[in-house]
């Protein structure tokens, strides 16, 4: 009777302790959940929650041996821990810990569980003889190496698949372990039945916490890769030790056979048939994962549970059948001959999902850029105009700290923050960033991924190719700092840049000096290179024209950030000369401090100007109105690159005069001497010398340049083109949502 209490012990033991690392985990700080926006720790599937099966596993038999068979601890730890070694489980359990943090192509899995499928015959243990099916005996150690590596394998595959099938995933384990341990109960092999009631018990208490504390349905809590390839690992142990031909056995090999068949029956003929489909009718591979046979019960519009409970009735039912063929020692090869009978007539009855028509298959795309509001403000209609074609729209990027520059998520789009250090050069930073990323592809697993800005262009892309995404698209909307800086981490960045740009399929840039340098440098081919000639565009018809008349006293407006790379010592220069012969002349700066940025403008140097009368500063406003409903406005963007000024773009389209540096992405929006004029870059005396030349001009002549400015916007910067360019990319693999 004592064997008895030796079980209850191990089973309370394990259970106890994934109860209480369970709650542990719950208690963990979680973010506050806001609309439309989607947080790791609370939306994300993870499987975090597993790791704690192998754990409790180890500490509920080593206690359950410790304290009732009165053996020595560490005796025990090493024989279990060269046992669990030598089966592959830590290896096994570790990759699947990594895979629920940051996710593993599938290749690296199935890499990893072919190693450790062949380190069982590697053992010497594996499959040597097959009582008898199909009329075979004893199997040389070629064969049965072979037969017990691909019989490993299909476990592994059967139980990961059905991790999606949490309640089943855990339910059949149970079954599977309870059945070995009575066997080696029988067996008299006290290490085994002990180490399989230890894990029963951290499976039984898993599956209990998620219904006690309602978490069931929760798409973060499930047992995840650690604790399925953990289970399957010893399943797979147990499995070839009652089967394998050996001194231990007391039943007889046939029985020992015939019941690990019986039990793995039904998980790999599921997996095999899904296999055979996939090579008969080359589906690819998300279809063929919805025709296992939960997916083919949930396409019943049935819940996920009563797909489950199914599922698990289906099993029982064959363990039955097979309970019969055992007690009355009929062979195995009509066992299994009965139980693919069985099956046909199961898969027969439940027919496979219809994927004839994927025209309703919605697409997925993302949006990633180094900060939300210029993700939403520069490519705002693309984004809704993808939202309102069907697609699913996520946006990845961090939220601005400052307040003034939040914006409002379009209706229907997912908003999945980041963090990221947008000027930061740390190496670890960036790793976070990274990982985080991959996160996020994983999850979402889009159809079409478009990254702007550095970071996003550079990880962004690699990670959406390592991740299997069919189209990846960057943007450079410039390569000012990276290209004209001689400083370490500049120089780094146009290494990483020349790396990550060789993972996109396609690669926009705003102006044609961008393209000849990314073509110079060997950034990207020609022919993935796309050139967006009126930049990322506007909606001309949002923007009211706002008459510039009178145009006295003249006003001259920066808009930007306020960098020394935007022209703002040329501007502070240009003011003082023009100020000296027309005092009442105004100069005002609109746009936000950037101080982490390289080159951004310390807040005392703007004090000190602003304090010596020569240019006001009104802060960032997201409202254009405030900066263009005043008559007499011209703006000035001295800029020493760009890739396509968008507040040169508003000014144009508002029938503002504009002053601008002549470089591409500035002299695209100026007709010389029509709309504006351009100067040469870091000279004040010409921008001066521009500005006084404005203000000399007669009111017909100021009034003639606003109307040209709006004519020239609405010929160049209509977002319509750009929304077909971005077309032209989706519709190569997509299908037409009109």
């Amino acid at each position: 009777m004592k064997e008895f209490f030796y079980l209850i012990f191990a089973f309370l033991s394990s259970a106890a302790v994934v109860y209480m690392l369970l709650t542990w985990l719950q208690e963990l700080p979680k973010s506050a959940s806001r609309r439309r926006y989607i947080h790791f720790n609370e939306e994300m599937p993870s499987g975090l929650p597993g790791m704690v099966i192998f754990p409790a596993s180890l500490i509920g038999g080593c206690l359950a041996v410790a304290v009732l068979l009165e053996n020595n601890i560490s005796d025990f730890v090493v024989k279990l821990s060269m046992q669990l070694i030598g089966a592959g489980a830590i290896l096994i359990y570790l990759f699947g810990l990594l895979d629920d943090l940051i996710g593993l192509r599938h290749r690296v899995r199935y890499m990893l569980q072919f190693v450790v499928a062949l380190s069982f015959p590697c053992c010497n243990l594996y499959i040597n003889n097959l009582c008898g099916f199909c009329g075979i005996a004893e199997l040389s150690f070629f064969c049965g190496s072979l037969i017990t590596v691909l019989l490993v394998m299909m476990i592994f595959s059967a139980l990961f698949v059905l991790e999606r099938s949490s309640a089943f995933c855990i339910s059949l384990p149970i079954i599977v372990l309870l059945v070995y341990c009575g066997v080696f109960f029988l067996w008299e092999l006290p290490l085994f039945y002990i180490t399989c009631m230890a894990v029963v018990g951290a499976l039984v208490s898993f599956l209990l916490f998620r219904k006690i504390n309602l978490v069931a349905e929760s798409k973060s809590f499930h047992i995840g890769s650690s604790g399925s390839l953990f289970v399957a690992t010893i399943i797979s142990y147990f499995a070839l030790k009652s089967s394998m031909i050996n001194e231990h056995v007391i039943l007889s090999n046939k029985e020992g056979f015939a019941i690990t068949v019986a039990l793995l029956f039904l998980p790999c003929a599921d997996l095999l048939r899904v296999l055979l489909c996939r090579l008969l009718h080359k589906k690819n591979t998300k279809q063929n994962q919805r025709l296992f046979l939960y997916d083919k019960l949930k396409a019943m519009h049935i819940s996920g549970n009563m797909a489950s409970t199914l599922q698990l009735a289906f099993y029982v039912v064959f363990l039955m059948i097979d309970a019969i063929f055992i007690a009355w020692e009929i062979n195995v090869t009509w066992m299994v001959i009965t139980n693919i009978m069985l099956f046909s007539l199961v898969n027969i009855w439940i027919p496979n999902p219809d994927f004839a028509d994927e025209s309703h298959k919605r697409k997925r795309i993302l949006f990633c850029d180094n900060t939300l509001w210029g993700l939403v403000n520069f490519r705002g209609d693309v984004i809704r105009y993808f939202v309102s074609r069907g697609y699913e729209v996520y946006v990845v990027a961090p939220e601005k700290e400052d307040k003034q520059m939040r914006v409002d998520i379009p209706e229907k789009v997912t908003f999945i923050p980041i963090v990221m250090g947008r000027t930061s050069t740390s190496p670890l930073n960036d790793l976070r960033y990274f990982i985080s990323l991959w996160k996020i592809y994983g999850w979402v697993q889009p159809d079409y991924c478009f990254h702007y800005t550095i970071k996003p262009n550079i990880y962004g892309s690699i990670v959406a190719s390592l991740r299997g995404v069919p189209t990846t698209t960057a943007m450079v909307a410039g390569l000012g700092y990276v290209f004209n800086s001689r400083s370490v981490s500049a120089f780094v960045a146009r290494i990483l840049y020349k790396i990550g740009l060789k993972f996109t399929d396609y690669l926009f840039v705003l102006n044609e000096g961008n393209r000849l340098l990314i073509l110079e440098k060997g950034l990207c081919t020609e022919k993935k290179t796309i050139l967006l000639r009126g930049g990322e565009g506007i909606d001309i018809h949002k923007f009211p024209v706002f008459p510039n008349s009178p145009t006295m006293p003249v006003t001259f407006t920066f808009v930007g950030r306020v960098l020394y790379d935007k022209g703002y010592a040329e501007f502070i220069e240009a003011a003082e000369i023009v100020k000296a012969q027309y005092p009442e002349t105004k100069f005002e700066i609109w746009g936000s401090l950037d101080p982490q940025f390289p080159n951004a403008v310390p807040l005392h140097t703007l004090q000190y100007d602003v304090g010596r009368n020569l240019v006001a500063y009104k802060g960032f406003t997201q409202n254009i109105s405030d900066v263009y409903n005043r008559s007499g406005i011209i703006v000035v963007i001295p800029s020493y690159h760009e890739g396509m000024n968008r507040a040169l773009m508003e000014a144009c389209s508002v029938g503002k005069p504009i002053i601008c540096s002549r470089i591409h992405g500035c002299m695209e929006m100026v007709l010389e001497g029509q709309n504006g004029y351009t100067v040469p870059t870091r000279d004040g005396q010409a921008l001066a010398d521009a500005m006084l030349r404005y203000i000399r001009l007669s009111e017909d002549e100021k009034l003639r340049m606003s109307e040209m400015s709006r004519s020239l916007a609405e010929n160049r910067f209509s977002i319509e083109s750009v929304i077909e360019e971005y077309k032209k990319i989706v519709n190569q693999s997509s299908i037409s949502f009109s």
